[in-house]
């Protein structure tokens, strides 16, 4: 599968929501996390960045963005992703497949 074809849909899934930024004092926030290191995610990241703005979002102006790698250590995945939902992010987005396990909600 190509990037972008992964990439689309979960820029898409941010729409789904419409955002009235220029509304709000702060802009949204998109909390992003990978079990990979920051250099590794380098390709997804960008592709996903251009996505974004394709779709009217631009980092620092209307919209902001989390960023937490756990550089291969998946034991900090659900530490990762708890540190950004209690940032309130307005959207959580885990890159690979491997990234989503172990971070199920806790009750």
């Amino acid at each position: 599968m190509r990037r972008r074809e992964f990439v689309r849909p979960a820029v898409a899934s941010t729409a789904i929501a419409p955002i009235d930024a220029a509304a709000q004092s702060n802009p949204p926030t998109i909390g992003y996390f990978s079990n990979r290191s920051a250099e590794a995610e380098t390709p997804v990241l960008s592709a996903f960045l251009d996505e974004l703005q394709k779709s009217g979002f631009v980092v620092g102006r209307n919209v902001a963005i989390e960023y937490r790698f756990s550089d291969g250590d998946r034991d900090r995945l659900q530490t990762l992703a708890t540190e950004l939902v209690g940032r309130q992010v307005a959207v959580l987005v885990a890159i690979e497949h491997g990234a989503v396990e172990g971070t199920e909600a806790q009750t």
